[in-house]
């Protein structure tokens, strides 16, 4: 199934807005199509983030609310937001169906939880790791493109120590089976490792390992990221890579589902110190 296509963070957070303010405002969309002699549908599409919304017709539904100039000004900055293109966009051919919205996600998220069940997950990869991981991932990729999704990788990673805005939280859990497996060889895997017990010393990093003596776990269909955004009437959304691409998933239903499982992992898990005494005994095993 391919990846469902979503809108930018900062559009989303732009129709949330404007549907809240026309709400506040007592009008139906019939009401502002009429007012504004917009098309049936425009009101729909913008509030549900289908399109783009241009400047004027952002000054256009403030005037219609009756919103003050610090309000409308919050909104015209959302709107010129979601037309900006991240630093990732000129790199779309090497990124994997949905992963943009992935990246958009992650680059604006106030908290980031993440389940792992084969590989240590893309914000903690060793350069070396992350390029054994993505070769082996796709026989069909020259060289170049695998650089080239390797590059991505690491330019991911920056969002961890930013200063404005702050880095996000960051929970991991990862299966034992993500620390046992020699991805790349002794010498990238012992590195790697490493890059983890450094990882898990930061104070806006929780990091603990699901045992396989933990059994069957919730997570039966594998790794996923959950972002929790900074704007807190954004919804939590979620990312999981499939075959034919990363599907992200913002439905309260879904998303409550999968809050679910992780905290089921983080209650079975071992807990942070003996997750780290786990990490550092196979280290020093390499």
């Amino acid at each position: 199934m391919a990846a469902r296509k979503t809108a930018t963070v900062p559009r989303r957070a732009l129709a949330s807005a404007l549907e809240r303010h026309r709400e506040q405002a007592g009008l139906s969309r019939e009401d502002v199509q009429r007012e504004l002699g917009w098309s049936s549908m425009k009101p729909y599409r913008i509030e549900t983030a289908r399109t783009s919304v241009d400047p004027e017709d952002v000054r256009e539904l403030a005037r219609l609310y009756r919103l003050d100039d610090v309000v409308t000004e919050q909104l015209l900055a959302l709107a010129r937001q979601a037309k900006q293109r991240g630093w990732w966009k000129g790199m779309a051919e090497a990124l994997p169906s949905g992963f943009s919205v992935h990246l958009d996600l992650e680059s604006t998220a106030r908290a980031i939880h993440m389940f792992a069940d084969q590989f240590v997950p893309g914000l903690w990869q060793t350069e070396a790791y992350a390029r054994a991981v993505l070769a082996a991932r796709s026989v069909s990729s020259t060289p170049e493109q695998v650089e080239r999704q390797v590059t991505i990788r690491l330019r991911r990673q920056e969002i961890l120590v930013r200063d404005e805005p702050p880095p996000p939280v960051i929970w991991g859990v990862l299966d034992e089976a993500v620390v046992r497996r020699a991805v790349g060889g002794r010498e990238v895997m012992h590195g790697q490792l490493g890059r983890l017990l450094e990882v898990s010393e930061a104070a806006n990093v929780t990091i603990q390992v699901l045992p396989f003596s933990a059994g069957a776990h919730m997570a039966a269909y594998g790794a996923f990221s959950l972002f929790d955004p900074a704007d807190p009437g954004f919804p939590v959304t979620a990312s999981t890579d499939r075959p034919a691409g990363t599907l992200i998933e913002d439905d309260p239903a879904s998303t409550a589902q999968y809050t679910l499982i992780f905290d089921h992992l983080r209650a079975t898990a071992l807990n942070p110190a003996d997750s780290r005494t786990l990490i550092s005994e196979a280290f020093r095993l390499l």
